[in-house]
């Protein structure tokens, strides 16, 4: 099996820029938006889906130094928000928290070392 790294990029961008926006969590988290969405389904599109540990430390990816350290930034984020916060609770308690507000933020900075905008 080869690996897809294109493709593997634009589906990790894709899971990063809903990571990285605050409107699309408040429509779409309760309900008003055009998808159905939660904290734990972007859990599991980076993570179970995209592989979004192994995308960051991929030799085949050849990210740089910062893009990597950006990558890691975020990974670490995530891994102690899971801890603090139990995921399963309503997006209410998620949407404001301040360690979900710093996730947001440093997804857009990988997002923006990335240079997702194909």
């Amino acid at each position: 099996m080869t690996l897809n790294v294109s493709l593997w990029r634009k589906n990790v961008c894709g899971a990063l820029d809903i990571l990285a926006d605050e409107t699309f969590q408040r429509g779409n988290w309760f309900g008003k938006g055009r998808y159905i969405d939660s904290p734990s389904d972007q859990y599991n599109s980076l993570f179970s889906d995209f592989e979004f540990e192994e995308f960051v430390d991929s030799p085949l990816v050849d990210l740089n130094v910062r893009q990597r350290a950006a990558g890691r930034r975020l990974i670490d984020l995530l891994r102690a928000f899971e801890k603090v916060v139990d995921l399963e609770l309503p997006p209410e308690v998620v949407i404001d928290h301040p360690k979900w507000v710093e996730i947001r933020h440093a997804a857009r900075q990988f997002l923006h070392l990335l240079d997702c905008s194909d």
